[in-house]
């Protein structure tokens, strides 16, 4: 058993394919996407039942464990119903057309005999939904039970020889000593009966194997269609929500943007004020150690002589550098 009741799912739908444990034919079945339907401005997904479910165990294997090896279309309860009962769409829906051609009066359609449900899918509200199906029963060829006409007068015939055999016992006197009365031949409910039987009949049941249909019912339920406005209203303000969050989340991600721009801005503008900059690093034109004068803020020389510290361009014992023009120096092999 797998599958939940069909009366609630989790949230959000987004699968196309949800798990259901039908009671009433005693197994668990996937419902199927079908279509997107509009009830009074709220879009729901509508579910409904595989026809493969009920094929029988030929057309689709996996139903041999349900006893399906008749024709498909039904439900083989047998087994769990103790009687020769099969359940089926109603009129036969989706079923072998030998079962709709042998009883008259059935015209299956999808739209009245369909079983489905309609769920909204960010909430998995139920919204509406059917179960149609329909019991059948098994009936094998049956004839009504007659006697020959000549069995009345052999009846009578026995009662008679027994009421004989009885009189001459009645001799003996040690037998009549247990008073065996002889019965009476009248007979006249057992005449009536075999005189029933005997009455040629023309109602006998030679079509074959047949599924009979014995009723079929339509479980449903539906919200009211005003509760369709309360749930757009929230369902709005959902999705407004998520659009401001979307929104405001940009926002916040380029002022954070701007931010660190203007913060490497801001060091690359005070190296420059210190008459460094990044790119000494990478220039093999000035000497490991050069010296420089610190620049005040208004451009003017400071007069204090630095050494400019170049860690990359600086001698390695035990390596040899490959240097290019406007370039880092690069390790040789």
């Amino acid at each position: 058993i797998w599958g939940t009741d069909a009366n609630s799912f989790g949230r959000p739908i987004t699968t196309d394919k949800i798990a259901t444990f039908i009671s009433d034919i005693y197994r668990s079945c996937f419902l199927i996407y079908q279509q997107d339907v509009d009830w009074n401005g709220v879009t729901t997904r509508r579910f409904g039942l595989q026809p493969k479910d009920l094929e029988n165990a030929t057309a689709n294997p996996n139903n041999a464990q349900y006893y399906a090896f008749g024709p498909s279309g039904l439900e083989n309860t047998t087994a769990a119903a103790g009687i020769p009962v099969f359940v089926s769409f109603p009129h036969f829906l989706h079923g072998d057309s030998r079962l709709v051609a042998a009883v008259e009066g059935l015209n299956p359609n999808e739209a009245e005999h369909e079983s489905n449900l309609d769920m909204e899918p960010q909430t998995g509200l139920l919204t509406q939904a059917h179960k149609r199906l329909q019991v059948n029963y098994q009936m094998t060829d049956k004839s009504f039970p007659t006697t020959n006409p000549n069995d009345i007068a052999l009846a009578y015939s026995a009662c008679a020889n027994i009421s004989l055999l009885i009189n001459t016992l009645n001799s003996v006197p040690a037998i009549a000593a247990m008073n065996i009365t002889a019965p009476n031949c009248t007979l006249s409910v057992f005449t009536e009966l075999f005189t029933c039987f005997g009455t040629p009949v023309d109602w006998n049941f030679y079509n074959g194997e047949i599924f009979f249909p014995y009723a079929w019912a339509d479980e449903n339920f539906k919200l009211p269609d005003s509760d369709a406005d309360d749930i757009n209203d929230s369902l709005m303000y959902i999705e407004d929500f998520g659009e401001r969050l979307q929104f405001w989340s940009l926002i916040a991600a380029g002022i954070f943007f701007v931010i660190i721009l203007s913060m490497l801005y801001r060091g690359h503008l005070d190296m420059l004020a210190r008459g460094q900059t990044v790119w000494h690093a990478y220039d093999n034109t000035l000497a490991p150690n050069t010296p420089y004068k610190r620049k005040n803020s208004r451009g003017g020389d400071e007069g204090a002589e630095n050494v400019l510290s170049n860690p990359i361009a600086q001698h390695r014992q035990g390596s040899g550098f490959l240097e290019g023009q406007g370039s880092a120096p690069f390790l040789q092999e």
